[in-house]
């Protein structure tokens, strides 16, 4: 079962890497508008489903944490609902599949020296997939190796 929040958390591995969130469905849900969470050195790995679910316009901020192996239809690592904001810094999408983006969002994206590689898609947005009036902003950030859609 995904751990679902409400409020606002700040989630840190205390030795970054080492933490990891692996298989299943969706790993974390995040619930509510007025749930602010920032995760910190984690890896969220092989979950079937999209990895992070944002259900909410709400700010969340994902840095050092990885992204590997993640499945799902819209964002197999994040899927942000409209009004969400997600900043991701200093974060790595790898070898993740999904329909529509590795990150899919309706929202505000912001990816600070952050990698996405050898992510796919079969429909759009192998790495990124920002659906009507979605903002994104990039610095530092590299797209390598990224196929499909």
């Amino acid at each position: 079962r995904p751990l679902k929040l409400n409020q606002q958390h700040e989630i840190i591995c205390a030795n970054e890497g080492e933490c990891v969130i692996e298989g299943g469905k969706t790993q974390l849900k995040i619930l509510s508008a007025s749930a602010s969470v920032s995760i910190h050195g984690f890896t969220f790995k092989e979950a079937t489903r999209s990895a992070v679910i944002v259900t909410a316009p709400s700010e969340q901020s994902f840095c050092y944490t990885t992204f590997d192996s993640n499945d799902g239809a819209r964002g197999s690592a994040i899927r942000g609902a409209k009004g969400t904001e997600l900043f991701i810094s200093q974060s790595s999408f790898v070898r993740n599949g999904a329909k529509l983006g590795t990150v899919f969002s309706e929202g505000k994206v912001e990816a600070v020296d952050s990698a996405f590689e050898d992510n796919f898609s079969t429909i759009g947005g192998s790495a990124l997939y920002l659906k009507g009036g979605s903002n994104f902003t990039v610095r530092g950030t590299s797209f390598k190796n990224n196929t499909g859609g």
